[in-house]
């Protein structure tokens, strides 16, 4: 005989996890990134910067909506930058940023002078937000992740250097992405969650597989918003998951073993618990603002819910 409990549905997308930065005050972030470009600009050239005033104020009567200063490139939000792609793709022959202007900001200026440990200090971010499958923590000397050009820097190099075109990421989502497009940033303050973007589900085939006995036929990741289908196509994330059937495997033996609630329990016996019993019986963080605390966390508690773990 044999069981489908949970039928294949539309392909879907990544696990993107926004960062929380995006739910600072205003005034925060605005003092944040301010404070990022004045270290940029710290041991940055400043005939070179000049240069790229000049440019910006030329291509600013132009296009208005292009700013007309380079700090100001640096500073606008996710959502500035998303609109004056447009406007810097439109540009023709002695409007483009110069090629020598254009390799000083990806190459010297990108690669020497961006203060990495103040951008991941300051975002927060300890796992990939891409992929939410490994860590991307920091020692005091050294940047355990890499940065990643949401906009390509080899199509916009003036925004190579911007804040939020910045994204710390791990060197597996990094290397596969490149220079490729991807259709959800976590810098898009669109989405309160990563809740609001995806849901991971398992499918049991056979009644094995539904009770833990050998590990789910699959993991599938259903989309929530269209705009996300490129981020799966691009980064392979759903054939990445399958590595981690075993967790989902682990999860169903949990529930067989508990035979109920077993968080409700841990609650109503334990009262000083310092963890959540949610977060004791997963073995993973299952808050949405706390997705990004531990890899795996949104596919644990996904699962963790649908099995009625928790």
């Amino acid at each position: 005989m044999v069981f489908r409990f949970f039928h294949l549905r539309k392909r879907g997308t990544i696990p993107m996890i926004p960062f929380l930065f995006n739910l600072r005050p205003q005034w925060e972030k605005e003092e944040i990134v301010r404070q990022y470009t004045e270290e940029l600009f710290a041991h940055a050239s400043a005939a070179k910067i000049g240069e790229v005033d000049e440019w910006c104020r030329f291509i600013h009567h132009r296009h208005e909506e292009i700013p007309d200063s380079f700090r100001d490139i640096i500073q606008l939000s996710y959502e500035q930058l998303e609109k004056i792609t447009f406007s810097l793709d439109k540009l023709l022959g002695p409007e483009k940023l110069p090629q020598g202007l254009a390799k000083y900001i990806t190459h010297t200026l990108y690669e020497k002078h961006v203060p990495r440990k103040y951008l991941i200090d300051k975002l927060g971010v300890t796992v990939c937000p891409y992929c939410n499958r490994m860590y991307i923590n920091r020692t005091e000397t050294h940047t355990v992740c890499q940065l990643d050009h949401f906009f390509a820097r080899t199509d916009y190099p003036v925004l190579a250097v911007s804040f939020y075109n910045l994204v710390p990421c791990c060197g597996t989502c990094n290397l596969i992405k490149k220079e490729r497009e991807l259709g959800y940033s976590p810098y898009d303050r669109s989405a309160g969650s990563a809740d609001d973007l995806v849901e991971f589900r398992y499918r049991a085939v056979t009644y094995n597989q539904m009770t833990g006995i050998k590990a789910p036929d699959k993991i599938e990741i259903l989309h929530k918003r269209g705009d996300m289908e490129r981020n799966i196509e691009v980064l392979e994330l759903e054939e990445l998951y399958q590595l981690h059937r075993d967790i989902a495997r682990e999860m169903l033996e949990k529930k067989r073993i508990y035979k109920g609630h077993y968080a409700t329990y841990l609650k109503t016996h334990y009262k000083k618990l310092s963890i959540e019993p949610e977060r004791l019986v997963t073995g993973n963080y299952t808050k949405p603002q706390e997705y990004g605390k531990r890899p795996l966390a949104k596919m644990t508690a996904d699962i963790s819910r649908q099995i009625k773990l928790i």
